[in-house]
Parts: structure tokens; C-alpha cells; sequence
């Protein structure tokens, strides 16, 4: 049996090629985090650095473990939305971010539906 370990790219500093640099030097298989798009829009990473996502992962041999984010209102007005939300559900937002990971090449996805509580 053959254990690869992913860190995901939540609060780490830097620039794309740092993050991802970082996450190999610290014997990691690959890295979860969003679709490079979403990321961007979250500030994780620049926009300028969408583009350069999979040659980094290639160059670096970093398998990446997309974390697939579902529509929800809250969510979408808290982090800025994202492009794919016209149809505004689950399903299809799920959908279409699935079939935008498969660009990468990528054999499996994390996923989680996004339920903010506000009080």
C-alpha cells in the first residue's frame, strides 16, 4: 500500500512558486487547494499566476488534489463568488468544477459544500 500525502495551501505566505516550492521541500506528494481560478479570487495567489499552476506542479512533480467548492449564497457574497455560479446549485457548481479539474489531470477531488453560519 501506497500513502501520498497532500498539504493543503490554506495560510501559507508567499508566491505561487514559493507556496508550492515549500510544500515539496517539506516531503510532501501534492498539494489541495482550490481551482487556481478560485484561489485567485480568494487572494491565496496572484491572477498573474493562474497560468503557471500546472508547469509549477509538473516541474516540481506535485500531484494536486482539487478541493471542489458547491454554491451557496453565503459562501458565494463572502469570498466574491465564482464565474460558475449562474446556475446557483450544488449539483452544478460541483459539476463544472469536477469537469474544470480534469484539465489537470487529476484521479481524485475533495469536496465540500460550503454552509456559513452568521450570529
Amino acid at each position: 500500500m501506497h500513502f501520498l500525502t497532500f498539504e493543503p495551501m490554506w495560510g501559507l505566505q508567499g508566491t505561487l512558486e514559493q507556496q508550492l516550492t515549500g510544500i515539496k521541500a517539506r516531503g510532501y506528494d501534492g498539494v489541495e487547494t482550490g481551482l487556481p481560478e478560485f484561489m485567485a479570487r480568494l487572494g491565496v495567489i496572484q491572477t498573474d499566476e493562474v497560468a503557471d499552476f500546472p508547469h509549477l506542479l509538473r516541474d516540481l512533480d506535485l500531484q494536486y488534489l482539487p478541493m471542489i467548492f458547491t454554491y451557496d449564497e453565503q459562501f458565494s457574497s463572502r469570498w466574491g463568488g465564482m464565474d460558475i455560479e449562474a446556475r446557483a446549485s450544488h449539483v452544478s457548481t460541483f459539476e463544472e468544477q469536477v469537469e474544470a479539474a480534469l484539465r489537470f489531470d487529476v484521479s481524485r477531488t475533495a469536496s465540500t459544500e460550503q454552509k456559513w453560519v452568521h450570529g
